[in-house]
């Protein structure tokens, strides 16, 4: 396999996404949340409409783009708020029987309701969560290192310890990168990114001065 990092393919996509709603949001200004709805609506057409491979770069630009915008537009008008437990267990059902079907209807609940499903658990609250969380986030650190672990996990030790221990051995090496990157890197970038921003304009030095 000559891929580095199979997980960063997404990138590109993602940077699609985020140019999208920024060239969105200015064009609609006042009216920015609805920047979401709009492209993922779009998207969903072009994907509907654009003959090709389901597979290929355009087409799953436009397939995850709308998962994407429907996750925004899900918290920019605030209704993870309004997902209780007995409406995430219905859409948790939507998701298994959809995905077991195959066909643009179903591509189209999947659209709605996954994202909804994914959110809402995110949000659920949960005492061991709370303890993940408070140790700091790392997300981000998972999906970068998660590829390259496995792969060195499983040439160097698959063949000694089978899946599953590789596996365990995977995910806690990958934890443990990840919450250091959280630590040492993400978290200070942070940082010096809120001190620039939170940091005031200079002031000219003759304003605020009576004129002569």
């Amino acid at each position: 396999m000559s891929a580095v990092n199979l997980s960063l393919w997404s990138l590109p996509i993602e940077m699609i996404m985020y140019v999208s709603v920024v060239i969105a949001g200015i064009a609609l200004r006042r009216f920015s949340r609805w920047a979401y709805p709009v492209l993922a609506a779009i998207f969903a057409l072009a994907w509907w409409i654009i003959p090709g491979d389901e597979f290929g770069t355009t087409l799953q630009t436009f397939n995850l783009g709308v998962f994407f915008l429907a996750g925004a537009a899900i918290y920019s008008f605030g209704l993870l708020k309004r997902i209780t437990p007995a409406f995430l267990a219905v859409c948790v059902v939507v998701v298994v029987l959809a995905a077991a079907q195959d066909g643009p209807q179903t591509k189209l609940l999947l659209w709605v309701f996954f994202p909804l499903v994914v959110l809402g658990l995110g949000a659920l609250p949960s005492a061991l969560g709370k303890r993940v969380a408070a140790m700091g986030d790392i997300s981000y650190g998972v999906y970068l290192w998660a590829f390259p672990i496995q792969q060195i996990v499983i040439a160097h030790l698959f063949g000694f310890v089978g899946f599953w221990v590789s596996m365990l051995l995977a995910a806690i090496v990958t934890a443990a990168l990840a919450l250091a990157s959280w630590h040492f890197v993400e978290r200070p970038a942070l940082r010096l990114r809120d001190r620039a921003s939170s940091r005031p304009e200079a002031v000219p030095a003759n304003e605020g001065h009576p004129q002569m």
